[in-house]
C-alpha cells in the first residue's frame, strides 16, 4: 500500500545524454553547431552576432536595441509588411534580440521552407532599409517603454543593480533600452552607422536543431550566410573594476507598500571550475522554493511572497544576486535575516541538504532540452561562454561529484558581503534610520534614472 501522507523520496540521480553535436564550418570561417532531430519536419536556427550594447558610443545608449528592432522593418526591396507576410506565408517566424554582448536572429521553419526562410534572413542582415518613418515609430515605442518602466519599482531596482554592480563606467551593466535623454537625441543616421560599423563586420556563429542533416544544412548556410564575417573580432571596451566596497543605493517611492531589494556582488566566469559547486550551493540558499532564504523570509517571517538567489553571467564575468520585495515596514529586519543566511551558508551545509539539492537539479536538467528552442539556446552557450562540446554530457557527473566542502567553499569565495551592492526601492522613511547598523561604506540616494541625489 502507498502511504499518501508521505511525499515520495527521490533516491536516484537522473541520467542524460544530449543528442550528438556536430560542427559545421563555412568557407568564410563562420562556425556552427547542429543537432539532427528527425521526428518532425521542422528546424530551429539561431544566428549569433558578436555585437551588443557595450559597443555603443557615449551618449548613444539604446542604439543596439533600436538597431535590432529596426533591421527587419523593411529589407531587400520589401517593406516591413511584405516581409512579415512572407514569413507568415512560409509558416516561419523570426525573432531578433540584442543584449549587452550579442545580437540573436532566431528562426523557426518547416524543413521544406527553410531555404526560403534563410533567404529572408539574408535580406534582413545584408540589405535593411532603415526608413526614417520606421525609425521614428520604433523610437517612440522605446520612449513609451522607458516612461512605463520608470513607474515600476521592480524594473528600477533591476536596472540600478546591474549598473552599480558592474560600475557606472562599464556599458556591460547599462540598461539595454537606453536612457530617455540619449534616446531622444538618437537619429536614424546613428542606427545606420551602428549597423555599418558593427553588424557588417561582427563575428558570426550559428546553432541549429532540426530535421535537415549536416550536409544539407551546410549547403544552405553557405548559400545564404556566405558573405558574413566568420573571423573578424571587434575590439570591445576594457572593463574597469569598480571599487570593492559595501555600497547601498536607494530610490525613494513615498508611501510604497513594499521595498524592492536587490543585493549581490561580482564573481568570475561561467566556465570556472567551481561552477557546479555554485549551482548546488545556490539551490540550497535561494535557488528553489524550499531554499533557506525563501523559507526564512516567506514561511517563517511572512515578509514576502518570495525570495530567490542566482548566479548570472556575461561572457567574461558575472554576478551573484538576491532578489525579493518585502513589506516596507520590515525592510531592515529582512536585511538582517538576509545577511544572517548569507553568513550561515558559509558555515554549515548538511549532507542531506546537499544531496537533496543535487537530486533536484539533476532531475530538472533533462527538461532543459525538450524543445527545439531549448536545444538551440543550450547550443548557443558553447559560443557565448566558450564551453567544451562534451560539457552537457558531463554536467550530471560533475554535479554528482560536488561535496559539502565544495559547496561551502563556493559560498565563501563568491558571496562577498564586504563587496556587495545593495539596491532598495521603496519608501525611505521606512528604512533610512536603520542603515547605520550594517556598516555600509557608502550610502547614496538616487533618482529613478540612477542619478545621485545625495550621499549619507
Amino acid at each position: 500500500m502507498i502511504n499518501r501522507a508521505m511525499a515520495p523520496q527521490i533516491t536516484e540521480h537522473a541520467k542524460f545524454i544530449l543528442p550528438k553535436i556536430q560542427r559545421v564550418t563555412l568557407s568564410n570561417g563562420i562556425k556552427g553547431l547542429c543537432i539532427e532531430k528527425t521526428k518532425l519536419p521542422m528546424v530551429q536556427f539561431m544566428l549569433i552576432l558578436s555585437v551588443g550594447s557595450i559597443l555603443e558610443a557615449d551618449g548613444k545608449s539604446g542604439l543596439a536595441h533600436l538597431t535590432s528592432v529596426l533591421i527587419d522593418e523593411g529589407a531587400g526591396g520589401m517593406t516591413s509588411l511584405e516581409l512579415n507576410n512572407q514569413f507568415e506565408m512560409l509558416g516561419s517566424s523570426i525573432q531578433i534580440t540584442a543584449t549587452h554582448e550579442f545580437m540573436y536572429f532566431t528562426l523557426v521553419s518547416l524543413e521544406d521552407k527553410f531555404a526560403e526562410t534563410l533567404a529572408l534572413l539574408e535580406k534582413i542582415i545584408n540589405s535593411p532599409h532603415f526608413e526614417q518613418h520606421e525609425f521614428q515609430r520604433e523610437k517612440s515605442k522605446v520612449q513609451a517603454q522607458l516612461l512605463h518602466l520608470k513607474n515600476e519599482p521592480d524594473s528600477i531596482a533591476d536596472k540600478l543593480f546591474e549598473e552599480q554592480v558592474f560600475g557606472p563606467h562599464n556599458k556591460i551593466g547599462h540598461f539595454n533600452l537606453g536612457n530617455e535623454k540619449d534616446i531622444e537625441s538618437l537619429t536614424n543616421e546613428d542606427v545606420i552607422n551602428f549597423y555599418q560599423s558593427y553588424l557588417a563586420s561582427g563575428k558570426a556563429d550559428f546553432v541549429y536543431a532540426g530535421s535537415l542533416n549536416k550536409k544539407e544544412l551546410k549547403i544552405l548556410a553557405e548559400k545564404y550566410l556566405g558573405n558574413l564575417s566568420g573571423g573578424s573580432k571587434i575590439k570591445t571596451p576594457k572593463f574597469i573594476m569598480p571599487e570593492k566596497k559595501r555600497r547601498l543605493y536607494f530610490v525613494n517611492k513615498p508611501e510604497a507598500m513594499q521595498t524592492e531589494i536587490r543585493l549581490g556582488n561580482l564573481i568570475g566566469k561561467r566556465k570556472d571550475d567551481d561552477y557546479y559547486a555554485k549551482v548546488v550551493m545556490n539551490s540550497i540558499l535561494g535557488g528553489q522554493f524550499n531554499s533557506r532564504i525563501n523559507f526564512m523570509l516567506r514561511e517563517t517571517k511572512g515578509y514576502t511572497y518570495g525570495a530567490t538567489t542566482t548566479f548570472s553571467y556575461r561572457k567574461k564575468l558575472g554576478y551573484f544576486l538576491l532578489t525579493t520585495s518585502v513589506q516596507s515596514e520590515h525592510t531592515i529586519e529582512a536585511l538582517h535575516d538576509i545577511f544572517y543566511e548569507l553568513k550561515q551558508i558559509k558555515e554549515k551545509i548538511s549532507a542531506e541538504e546537499l544531496e537533496a539539492a543535487k537530486l533536484s537539479i539533476g532531475r530538472k536538467f533533462p527538461s532543459s532540452f525538450e524543445t527545439y528552442y531549448q536545444l538551440v539556446s543550450s547550443l548557443s552557450a558553447f559560443f557565448i561562454y566558450d564551453l567544451p562540446l562534451f560539457y552537457f554530457n558531463e554536467y550530471l557527473t560533475h554535479l554528482k561529484n560536488v561535496t559539502v566542502d565544495d559547496a561551502l567553499n563556493a559560498a565563501k569565495n563568491h558571496i562577498k558581503e564586504n563587496e556587495m551592492v545593495i539596491v532598495l526601492v521603496g519608501d525611505k522613511n521606512q528604512f533610512m534610520n536603520g542603515f547605520a547598523q550594517f556598516g555600509f561604506d557608502e550610502i547614496v540616494e538616487l533618482d529613478d534614472y540612477g542619478e545621485p541625489l545625495s550621499s549619507l
